[in-house]
């Protein structure tokens, strides 16, 4: 299964014109931005003003505990590191599918916020075995020459979601405001608006169901308000213990107004109010 896997060409971002149909650019990542272990997991997309002549890729480094930056204008990459981006050891451990198993996955997704006044983003990542929520601002993103010591000052804790919450992938939707983020160990997602406090009270767990959210693997917003949710049960694929008689893979999707509706995350005043007041007692 698993083990099987080659990889046949070096890793490369490519451009596409979708009007046409016809690849822009190919962009082989150099090895002085690779490692050994380099998994390459997520890839978020930054376009400066109009038009896609200015534009930034954000890559997620899981197997190196890293980020690749690209940039459209230069045709060139670095590789930016923080102690923030590797493993938690006591958020290793996992349970999904009754499999018991050990990962140490460093930052494997990250999704961007709105534009903030200074008209740079806050880029919000995590690792896979990790409960913490992190964010860097794509100032410091953008900068090849950034010093070292403003790395390590720029990457911020958010918060804690608390134990056995580990996320594999995490997605932004602009109009709420909400940062939604998957939960292998408990079979579902989350959601947390960024207007509020990144604690419990606020960062719910929307929707969790052991069969149809066996290990919630990728979590997307589109563009038409909607939120996509793929399970495969891949702790099972990996361990060998898939039965394939069964319905493995799973695409969910439904409007996120429905999904946040009555929940902290929610854009209503009342209800963070209610839940404030929750909090107190």
């Amino acid at each position: 299964m698993a083990n099987s896997a080659k990889q046949v060409s070096a890793p490369a971002l490519i451009v596409f014109e979708l009007q046409n149909n016809t690849v822009v650019n190919r962009f082989v990542l150099p090895d002085d931005v690779l490692r050994d272990t380099s998994v390459f997991t997520s890839i978020v997309v930054d376009i400066i003003g109009k038009g896609c002549k200015d534009a930034y890729a954000y890559i997620t480094d899981m197997g190196s505990n890293a980020i690749v930056v690209y940039s459209l204008t230069d045709n060139t990459a670095w590789r930016i590191e923080h102690p923030h981006f590797n493993f938690d050891p006591n958020a290793g451990i996992y349970k999904v599918g009754g499999i018991d198993f050990y990962w140490n996955d460093g930052v494997s997704s990250a999704a961007l916020s709105r534009p903030k006044k200074d008209g740079y983003r806050d880029l919000y990542l995590h690792p896979t075995s990790s409960t913490k929520q992190f964010k860097m601002s794509t100032k410091l993103l953008r900068n090849k020459n950034a010093a070292p010591e403003d790395i390590i000052e720029g990457v911020e804790v958010v918060g804690d979601r608390g134990p056995k919450s580990q996320a594999t992938a995490c997605d932004f939707d602009l109009t709420t405001n909400v940062l939604f983020f998957t939960q292998v160990s408990k079979n579902g997602f989350g959601c947390w608006n960024v207007e509020r406090p990144f604690i419990k009270e606020f960062t719910p767990i929307v929707m969790k169901d052991c069969s149809l959210m066996e290990f919630p693997n990728d979590i997307k917003v589109d563009h038409e308000g909607n939120l996509w949710v793929l399970s495969d049960r891949q702790a099972r694929f990996l361990y060998e213990a898939m039965d394939f008689n069964q319905v493995n893979f799973r695409v969910l999707t439904a409007p996120i107004a429905q999904v946040i509706q009555g929940t902290p995350c929610e854009k209503n005043k009342s209800n963070f109010c209610f839940f404030k007041r929750m909090k107190i007692k």
